[in-house]
């Protein structure tokens, strides 16, 4: 059997995790890694490539689809290849991981280029979960 949920009930569910998001005083962030994504809440294989903050509020429900509010582009910290994003609150909290891709890709989160130089500059084009 399988569970089908109304649009409804999916806005009610992804404006929670847009609250989550938006909890603390500072921005939600995507942390961008490369190489195998680790379980959710368990400490990354190294360090991030990239930290993008998204403005708060760090996104928009519509029927049954969030879409992430990006903010500016940053300055890499590492050099990769994107593999995967931990978003966090503004409390630093981890809300979710997902997959990155470029534009062409099927990531959650998308960025232009998926290999990131040291000191390049990146930014997400795009993030939505649902759907």
């Amino acid at each position: 059997m399988t569970l089908s949920v109304s649009f409804d009930l999916k806005n009610a569910r992804l404006s929670a995790v847009v609250a989550f998001l938006d909890t603390g005083a500072g921005v939600a962030r995507v942390r961008i890694y490369p190489g195998v994504r680790v379980l959710v809440g368990a400490a990354p294989n190294g360090g991030f490539l990239a930290e993008l903050p998204l403005q708060k509020p760090s996104g928009s429900v519509l029927d049954g689809l969030l879409t992430l509010v990006p903010g500016d582009p940053v300055l890499n910290a590492n050099s990769g290849v994107a593999a995967w994003a931990r978003v966090v609150n503004g409390n630093g909290e981890t809300a979710f991981d997902c997959d990155v891709s470029d534009t062409t890709g099927t990531g959650e989160i998308k960025i232009q280029n998926t290999v990131l130089f040291e000191g390049g500059e990146t930014r997400m084009v795009s993030g939505t979960l649902g759907g």
